[in-house]
Parts: C-alpha cells; sequence; structure tokens
C-alpha cells in the first residue's frame, strides 16, 4: 500500500499530465477538484462574510463583528470550501454560508 505522500505526489503529476490549466474543475477516480482563489480567504470571516483585516502573522481569526473565533487556517479554509461550492452550486457571485447547525 503507498503512502498517502505518494498517493498526493501522483495526484499532482496527473492533475499537471491532464493541462488543467484554467479549467475550473477536474473529474478524477470519481472525484471533483474545483480550482478555488484562495485570495482573501484569511481576511473574510467565514461566519458573517465580513472583512476582518489582519496580518497573515495573527493566527487566530476573531470577528469584530459577530464575534466568530477560530483558528486562522480553519477560517481560511470554510471560506475556500465555501467558494467551492459557490462555484459548483452556480452561485459565483455570493459566497455560500457554512453552518454546524
Amino acid at each position: 500500500m503507498e503512502s498517502i505522500y505518494e498517493s498526493i505526489e501522483d495526484l499532482g503529476d496527473k492533475i499537471h499530465c491532464s493541462g488543467v490549466g484554467g479549467s475550473r474543475s477536474l473529474p478524477l477516480a470519481g472525484r471533483t477538484i474545483v480550482l478555488v482563489d484562495p485570495k482573501g480567504t484569511s481576511q473574510i470571516c467565514s461566519n458573517c462574510q465580513e472583512i476582518v483585516e489582519k496580518d497573515l502573522s495573527v493566527r487566530v481569526h476573531v470577528c469584530p463583528h459577530c464575534g466568530y473565533e477560530e483558528d486562522g487556517d480553519v477560517n481560511a479554509a470554510r471560506n475556500i470550501l465555501a467558494r467551492a461550492l459557490s462555484i459548483l452550486q452556480g452561485q459565483r457571485d455570493r459566497p455560500a454560508i457554512l453552518s454546524d447547525t
């Protein structure tokens, strides 16, 4: 059984060789890969969508608008996921709101 690192490296090679280029999504072994621009994802609150400007050295996201607190990487990841879901749902103009409820 190959390691997860070998699998990821192999996946990267397959994507590179397939010439994804400007494509937004790619079917691969029953999965869909959605390419998302991560720009600004660490500056947006994933809970209320308000902009919360901070230096990237700040590791904890604290939103002064809604009070949401989260690890900065988790907050950015939630925003990336919301963008991907919006692309898949054809709602490129507005972000999907993620909810734990």
